[in-house]
């Protein structure tokens, strides 16, 4: 986890928006006898954080399928551009699915963020500290 979150703080770094992080867009690589690296990909619907702008509004059917997904309710709802707030409640959801697979407790942090309002969202790298990243 420490890794996609160094991975997409570089991505925000360029000044961009990866506006779709998801399990399906995280991979593995595995080199010889190193540890198995994630590697985002897809990028298909990232943009320049400057060029974000509000997307329409979900109907209401996809909205409901959308309830407890990656995506941050302010994109489904239209009210928000893609901002790297979004890109975090994408990571944390992200971080709480691999968590229920893995049986590990959830983190408390992580729920949090993903009921706080998007200005209320911690950074990357506060959320590196409670990971216990290095």
């Amino acid at each position: 986890m420490c890794d996609i979150a160094d991975a997409l703080q570089h991505i925000h770094r360029c000044g961009y928006i990866h506006n779709d992080l998801k399990s399906n867009n995280v991979v593995l690589e595995i080199k010889d006898d190193r540890p198995p690296n994630p590697v985002i990909i897809d990028f298909g619907k990232s943009l320049l954080a400057s060029k974000a702008k509000n997307p329409k509004a979900k109907p209401l059917y996809v909205r409901e399928h959308h309830k407890d997904s990656y995506l941050a309710p302010k994109l489904i709802d239209g009210i928000g551009k893609p901002s790297i707030n979004t890109d975090v409640f994408s990571l944390c959801f992200l971080i709480k699915r691999v968590y229920g697979i893995l049986k590990f407790d959830p983190l408390p942090i992580v729920g949090k963020v993903l009921k706080q309002p998007p200005e209320s969202r911690p950074s990357i790298s506060e959320l590196k500290v409670c990971f216990s990243c290095n």
